[in-house]
């Protein structure tokens, strides 16, 4: 679902088949798949804000996939006759993509209470409109909410406790180095420790205490991290020592002793490179 909903707020596909020309066409167009419903959405707001009498019913059509790519055409239009229709159906709505599409895409309105609203689906009962809207108030660089979205960071759903990370970091900065150090140690969720492991990647200022951290992560107990770990530190300071998942865990430990070695001996002068891309101990 996260998936889908991710091709329907930002995709840029096309579809193969020529879109109708009649509103009501494209419209039904919609129902068939997310490539024609993209089609038929791009198409809409190619028209102008004279289909928007048109679209408006379709928000109550009964497939979802005609909901909410007509609740993301109407928004991109950003006509005031849409904006409360769209409110009312992200209120009433029960479908949750339809929901996340219309709170995602309310920003085309480019109002501040839309940052409001998103602020109280921070609460909603259903996680991936807690994930969304904890996009959009890092979209809108709203720092207000930042607490709010920290303590996210231990919801009990793992798709938004990465999430908040995410956010956290992207309004933050290197101020959430430690929660991310937290996450990556102590989450129950591989895939969220593997998430906080790249937000080090986002951090503005590269500091060699990142490479600690990755290193420890090479320890972890889910391959795929160890994985993630390990590409990362080879991309990020041109080393390997030789550990390998998949190999023994004997000769895995033996690779993190190395690693271990290298930081000591190097901490103190590995500096970030932008022109490499990488640490070098100067």
């Amino acid at each position: 679902m996260i998936a889908l909903t991710a091709i329907v707020v930002a995709a840029a596909l096309t579809a193969t088949n020529a879109p109708p020309t009649d509103v009501p066409g494209l419209v039904r167009s919609m129902a068939r798949d997310d490539f024609a419903g993209q089609a038929a959405a791009d198409e809409l707001v190619k028209r102008g804000k004279g289909v928007v009498t048109e679209l408006l019913p379709a928000l109550k059509d009964p497939a979802p996939r005609v909901r909410y790519w007509s609740a993301a055409a109407l928004c991109r239009l950003a006509d005031e006759r849409a904006y409360q229709p769209l409110l009312d159906t992200l209120r009433t709505d029960k479908h949750p993509i339809v929901r996340a599409t219309i709170l995602w895409h309310l920003q085309h309105f480019k109002r501040d209470e839309v940052f409001d609203l998103a602020a109280r689906h921070l609460n909603d009962a259903d996680p991936l409109l807690r994930g969304w809207a904890v996009k959009v108030l890092a979209n809108g660089q709203r720092r207000d909410r930042l607490a709010d979205i920290v303590a996210l960071t231990t919801d009990k759903d793992p798709g938004v406790r990465n999430d908040a990370l995410v956010a956290a970091v992207q309004l933050a900065g290197n101020a959430q180095f430690d929660l991310i150090k937290q996450v990556a140690t102590t989450d129950s969720d591989p895939q969220v420790r593997e998430g906080a492991l790249r937000c080090l990647t986002l951090l503005p200022e590269k500091k060699p205490e990142i490479v600690g951290v990755m290193i420890r992560a090479l320890g972890d107990p889910s391959r795929d991290v160890q994985t993630a770990a390990a590409t990362l530190l080879a991309k990020g300071t041109n080393q390997s020592f030789g550990f390998d998942p998949a190999r023994p865990a004997k000769e895995r430990d033996h690779a993190i002793a190395q690693w271990q070695k290298w930081y000591e001996q190097n901490q103190s002068t590995l500096r970030w490179d932008d022109k490499l891309r990488r640490f070098e101990a100067k």
